[in-house]
């Protein structure tokens, strides 16, 4: 039921937006040029009226900008791991590139809080050693960092002296198998579109893609919480119109639940996930002196065989 509060419409703690303003609210609201699932979550936080949903869905579908980015849904990995005790405790990191442009993508696992940041000049060792430096010291010490193994991340300066001089343990999954990364590939695929999107020529340093940036970070998960909530305790003010009650601890006092609807979405992938999958059956050793000739060895292997 809408209750005046302030001289407000407010309906619960959602502002009620009046017909001349709505335009205007959802072009804000599409700042960080998501999906409609994700922008339905971000307005339920702040904004309502009569057939929301079916604005916000013409909206997302009809952004010309957002057209070229689409891509097909595909099934995603099944990555589970224990789910970290404290925020920026365990990362990922990946490079990716758009637009003529290297980035770095380095995204917190529990809170989901991405960072992003340009390289100048090649994406080097020293590079890499610089960026992740400054990270550090704004989000603090990780104690896993993952990364996919590719050759800055292989080097030796970064392993045995900057990592291992920084307490973090370096988990490297396979450079051939992005999948094995996933965590950080999902969170390259919403950048990407972002600065496609938002930044002209590439350039980071713009209002339109920290406008967008500020939006993802204030987007809540399929959980119920967003990056923001997660690491500050509440949702960050941004451009969007929204009301004081949306920045209540109210949310807090149902953090429980929210934990416990994460751990139920995460079982219910694994079981989804595991419904078509069977386990590979185990490699075959075989020993070249069993065999006479290399002709003869080379003739009995089969596949699922390897030579010891």
């Amino acid at each position: 039921m809408p209750v005046v509060d302030d001289d407000l419409i407010v309906y619960g703690v959602r502002l009620l937006i009046p017909k001349s303003l709505r335009r205007e609210t959802l072009e804000c609201l599409h700042d960080g040029h998501q999906g409609i699932d994700r922008t339905k979550r971000r307005v339920r936080q702040t904004v309502y009226w009569p057939k929301i949903d079916r604005d916000i869905e013409n909206m997302v579908s009809s952004c010309i900008k957002c057209r070229p980015p689409l891509q097909n849904q595909r099934n995603e990995p099944l990555w589970q791991e224990d789910i970290p005790s404290s925020v920026f405790e365990s990362v990922s990191t990946d490079y990716f590139h758009v637009i003529g442009r290297t980035y770095l993508v380095y995204i917190d696992r529990l809170s989901g809080w991405p960072c992003v940041s340009s390289c100048q000049g090649i994406a080097s060792a020293a590079n890499l050693i610089r960026s992740l430096r400054a990270i550090f010291s704004d989000t603090g010490v990780p104690a896993l960092l993952k990364t996919d193994g590719g050759p800055q991340f292989a080097s030796s300066a970064l392993r045995r002296f900057f990592l291992s001089r920084w307490g973090v343990e370096h988990r490297i999954t396979s450079p051939y198998h992005p999948k094995a990364n996933g965590h950080a590939e999902a969170s390259v695929k919403i950048i990407k579109k972002l600065i496609m999107t938002t930044a002209k020529n590439g350039n980071l340093d713009t209002d339109e893609f920290a406008r967008g940036m500020l939006e993802l970070r204030n987007t809540p998960r399929a959980d119920g919480r967003s990056p923001a909530q997660v690491l500050f305790g509440y949702p960050l003010r941004s451009c969007f119109p929204t009301h004081r009650r949306s920045f209540a601890k109210d949310w807090q006092k149902k953090a429980e639940e929210c934990v416990v609807k994460a751990e139920y979405l995460r079982s219910q992938a694994k079981q989804r996930y595991n419904s078509t999958r069977r386990p590979l059956s185990h490699l075959k050793m075989i020993k070249p002196q069993d065999f006479g000739t290399a002709q003869v060895l080379l003739s009995a292997l089969s596949p699922g065989e390897i030579i010891s």
